[in-house]
């Protein structure tokens, strides 16, 4: 789903929003989820920190999605 929707963003022109989700999967989510994860829960938590990450950009995803859909001008709809 992750994918799909970026790709929506991405064929709806919305370079910045695309820009934000793929950033902030790796950079800015998945390091501070993987050391969090990990220093709580150990290897467990490291196992868990991508299905988390991942979680975690799909909703950031459909915010950006729903947002940029909000934003349209009548006339594009």
């Amino acid at each position: 789903m992750y994918y799909v929707i970026l790709s929506a963003i991405q064929a709806k022109g919305d370079a910045t929003a695309a820009l934000i989700v793929n950033i902030s999967r790796q950079g800015l989510i998945y390091i501070p989820i993987t050391l969090a994860l990990g220093a709580v829960f150990e290897a467990t938590g490291l196992v868990w920190a991508q299905p988390v990450t991942d979680v975690i950009s799909l909703i950031l995803a459909i915010f950006l999605y729903a947002k940029s859909e909000n934003n349209k001008t009548p006339n594009q709809r």
